[in-house]
């Protein structure tokens, strides 16, 4: 059996008679041969990019993975601000890349550290000794001092807090902060003010025991002092009055 004739273009073969057409045929060994012959570059080519692409994530992936380790361990030894700069430039390696897997895989680990480190320093400085009169220059040192820290560890549970608005221990902790102040605050700017975060809290759970309880109580408080002080003015200007009045009445 000879040969088929094929046309110079490879897309026709002569019968005896006409020109027709090449189908791809599983049993026709000469068009399957030439179709993978054609193919078999393309395929190749193709393959080769893809592997380069893989290759590039891959190694992106790696480098990515490499700098979220890197900002853990940072954020372990209380270097936050470190530890998000090292997050910025993973980013500009590949922005999608390491936005997801910072969100799906190291998210919430970074808030529970962010979280141990606010709430370890918000200790200390709740269990501040002042062990001078706060009228004596050691005194106002150390008043000083303590306003210091009190601002670095609010500041660090708003960072917190903007970081993960939904995240109710942060709001907790402020609520702590706030009621250990007493350098700053009377007992009823005190209350008012965690008042605030307790509405906060309430805006993301409403049915949130503690917050709900706390609130009630706080405001109570506050109207009964203003009942105090209300009662207590009356009485002062009524001693006033009698005290002015003539004798002789």
């Amino acid at each position: 059996m000879t040969d088929p004739v094929i046309s110079p273009d490879g897309k026709s073969m002569w019968t005896g008679e006409e020109w027709i057409p090449i189908t791809t045929d599983s049993n026709n060994t000469l068009v399957s041969l030439h179709d993978s012959v054609v193919t078999g570059d393309i395929n190749t080519e193709i393959n080769y990019a893809t592997t380069i692409n893989k290759n590039i994530i891959n190694d992106n992936e790696t480098t990515i993975r490499s700098h979220m380790k890197s900002m853990i361990e940072n954020i372990k030894s209380g270097n936050s601000a470190q530890a998000f700069e090292i997050y910025e430039r993973a980013k500009q390696i590949d922005f999608e890349l390491a936005k997801g897997i910072y969100e799906k895989e190291f998210y919430d680990n970074i808030v529970s550290l962010l979280y141990n480190n606010a709430f370890n320093f918000c200790e200390s400085v709740i269990n501040t000794k002042f062990t001078a009169h706060k009228d004596s220059n050691r005194g106002q040192i150390q008043i000083i001092q303590y306003r210091e820290n009190y601002n670095t560890a609010v500041n660090m549970i708003n960072d917190l807090i903007n970081l993960s608005p939904n995240y109710l221990p942060s709001y907790f902790l402020m609520i702590k902060m706030v009621q250990s102040n007493g350098i700053d605050f009377n007992k009823i700017a005190r209350l008012n003010a965690i008042n605030v975060v307790y509405e906060k809290i309430l805006e993301i759970d409403a049915n949130n025991h503690e917050a709900k309880i706390n609130l009630e109580r706080n405001i109570r408080l506050i109207a009964k002092k203003d009942n105090t002080f209300l009662l207590f003015s009356m009485v002062m200007v009524l001693i006033v009055i009698l005290f002015t009045l003539p004798w002789y009445l």
